[in-house]
């Protein structure tokens, strides 16, 4: 059936997802709790030690193929405008947008406990924008390709556009799909 959840904006909001009790994933709304904190992204275990850091979405896949609880995280990002359109005719994200997610793959890390060293814990960051453009044409797109390439790009989201929201959905699907081992593999 169909699925819905209303997350509060600027709120610590979070929704678990689990099958037998077991954790498969959680996405968590607006992470950061407070402006002033910065040794902390508002999620257990990931900290920042320079500056806060506030992405929109944070998806966290729990897998167990590899080894027992190993989270796979990924950010998402919105923003509400576009630079401009590639030679295809396709819209393309801000720049800064996604400079922006650079930023926060290299400044969030995981630490287990006090003590533990610090660990790299995103694999990617991703731009949701209100792009347009055929499918065919966005999948050949820099900003698309990208996210093969080094796990950093951006997907054109509008309401009712359900031939890009596809895209996003797809991509999703695969997380989720794919081994921890081939993800790891695959991390640069």
């Amino acid at each position: 059936g169909l699925f819905t959840w209303d997350l509060g904006k600027g709120e610590h909001s979070r929704i678990i997802f689990k099958k037998d009790n077991i954790e498969l994933a959680e996405l968590i709304y607006n992470p950061k709790s407070s402006e002033s904190e910065n040794s902390s992204v508002g999620v257990t275990n990931l900290v920042v030690p320079t500056v806060p850091q506030k992405p929109d979405i944070i998806l966290q896949l729990t897998k167990n193929d590899l080894q027992e609880g190993m989270k796979m995280t990924y950010l998402f990002d919105a923003k509400y405008r576009i630079e401009g359109k590639d030679r295809n005719g396709v819209d393309v994200p801000p720049e800064d947008a996604i400079n922006q997610m650079h930023r926060y793959r290299d400044a969030i890390y995981y630490k287990e406990y006090d003590s533990a060293p610090l660990k790299k814990e995103v694999i990617g960051g991703y731009i949701l924008f209100p792009g347009d453009g055929e499918t065919a044409d966005i999948e050949v797109s820099k900003f698309y390709k990208t996210i093969g390439e080094v796990n950093i790009g951006a997907f054109p989201l509008r309401p009712k556009d359900k031939r890009n929201r596809e895209l996003l959905e797809h991509f999703i699907n695969e997380l989720i799909e794919t081994k921890s081992v081939d993800t790891v593999s695959q991390v640069i």
